[in-house]
């Protein structure tokens, strides 16, 4: 089993996201997302462990940020960049996961 990690954004140095995701045989076998601490961070890092939970790694490259909108928790005026972190999240945990191997 090998932990492959992806953050975006600066701990301690304003908003980040980070997914931390236990792979076996290709397949996510744990999720783990740190975050900020705003409640919109954390609704949205809940979700995303729910979301690698049931859907396959290669099926994330291809979700636009349009698209995962609807699968995470409304998102309030003014906190648009927690969507953008999480897609942006999703996408480097993808190329973390090639790269791998």
């Amino acid at each position: 089993m090998r932990t492959v990690h992806s953050l975006v954004g600066i701990p301690g140095e304003g908003p980040y996201l980070q997914l931390d995701v236990d792979m076996a045989g290709g397949e996510i076998a744990a999720v783990r997302c740190l975050c900020n601490g705003c409640s919109t961070s954390v609704a949205v890092c809940d979700r995303l462990c729910q979301l690698l939970k049931i859907v396959q790694i290669d099926k994330v490259k291809s979700l636009s940020v349009e698209e995962l909108g609807p699968l995470l928790p409304p998102i309030p005026e003014g906190k648009g960049h927690v969507l953008a972190m999480a897609h942006e999240c999703l996408q480097r945990l993808w190329h973390e996961t090639k790269m791998a191997g």
